[in-house]
């Protein structure tokens, strides 16, 4: 259920030659991520009780978007808003905006800016 929800964001980003996309799990290191680019991963994932093999859920989806290595706090938002934020709330289940932030990432030396969606939808026990 989990990377299903994932995968169908970072597909949704990478429509139309978006930026560079990774899940939170990959083993891509950081030196090789250049540039803007784009982590996804689940923050929160609440199931509702199964029924004929469906099981409601309501995931709160992580999307970061990393500034290039001298990038503003405006390019940065000018980014998310024209490359990432469109293609994140066209996905299927999506419901809003749970909060969002900047900040300056002192590992990757960066600015970041988290977002995270809430997306609704029936898990069907493997089928997608």
């Amino acid at each position: 259920m989990i990377i299903e929800v994932i995968e169908s964001i970072v597909s949704a980003i990478k429509t139309g030659g978006s930026p560079a996309v990774y899940t939170a799990y990959d083993t891509v290191p950081l030196e090789r991520k250049k540039g803007f680019f784009v982590i996804v991963g689940v923050a929160n994932l609440i199931g509702g009780k199964s029924v004929a093999a469906c099981t409601p859920f309501k995931a709160a989806v992580e999307v970061c978007t990393v500034g290039g290595k001298d990038s503003s706090a405006a390019e940065l938002y000018a980014y998310f808003e024209e490359a990432v934020y469109p293609k994140v709330i066209s996905v299927e289940g999506y419901a809003g905006i749970r909060n969002i932030g900047i900040k300056s990432d002192k590992e990757m030396n960066r600015l970041v800016l988290k977002c995270e969606f809430e997306y609704n939808g029936v898990y069907l026990g493997g089928e997608k």
